[in-house]
């Protein structure tokens, strides 16, 4: 649910003053802090329901939050109770547990954390693992949700920009780019499934001294390969 139906639901409990404050003179993210999770409680609504519709994330429960200075950090877990193996998904028992953090989407601007206990599996095929989460991937300290909108500026923009307006390191935004393509990418040669026609063209980076070379299906726009050069060996891999 969108947060300001949310918010629909619990103003008829705020002055008037409260509701202007809230959508015109502050962020959302600046009205939570403003706010406190026991202020949210008492205008009606819980403050784990609140932020679990927030999230809106599926197979996740808030079980509560707090501020921490200028960010929001929510504790979380996974729907399910039993440790699951973050390899090849089998139950197993639990060797022991730690507290992480992933840095999620910001809330109205202000900087988000979710928290959680981890712990690590014993798979009877992958051996000790960090378990499952539903909102990461288990080598990363980032949420899905941040990972995707990372991966979406960088094709608007150069990772410089990326960087300065998601608060991250240049390097990062590489590297997230790298698992968000591994995890939607798929089977590559489905790519090549009902190909007809391509168009061929080449790119340069770092000032033109390095290049790539590109094939687009041309019925579809969608990229199937890409591979370092600008001469015909880069093709090589691809016919």
């Amino acid at each position: 649910m969108d947060p300001k139906d949310v918010f629909c639901r619990v103003k008829s409990r705020l002055s008037g003053k409260q509701v202007v404050a809230a959508f015109a003179h502050i962020s959302w993210g600046q009205f939570l802090l403003a706010q406190g999770p026991r202020g949210i409680e008492h205008l009606g609504v819980r403050i784990t329901t609140f932020l679990r519709r927030l999230l809106g994330m599926e197979q996740v429960r808030v079980l509560g939050a707090e501020f921490e200075e200028d960010r929001l950090v929510i504790d979380v877990a996974p729907s399910w109770t039993k440790g699951r193996c973050s390899t090849c998904g089998a139950t197993g028992p639990i060797r022991d547990q730690r507290v992480r953090r992933w840095r999620h989407l910001d809330v109205g601007g202000v900087e988000c954390e979710l928290r959680y206990s981890i712990r690590r599996v014993e798979c009877s095929s992958c051996g000790v693992k960090v378990e499952q989460v539903p909102w990461a991937e288990h080598d990363t300290g980032f949420t899905k949700g941040f990972e995707d909108l990372i991966a979406l500026m960088a094709q608007k923009t150069d990772k410089t920009t990326v960087a300065r307006l998601l608060r991250i390191a240049w390097l990062t935004v590489g590297r997230v780019i790298e698992r968000v393509v591994k995890r939607y990418g798929g089977d590559p040669s489905e790519r090549l499934r009902g190909l007809r026609r391509i168009g061929i063209d080449e790119l340069s980076y770092r000032k033109h001294h390095r290049y790539v070379t590109v094939v687009v299906d041309l019925d579809t726009r969608r990229v199937v390969w890409v591979a370092e050069g600008k001469d015909a060996a880069a093709l090589d891999g691809f016919f």
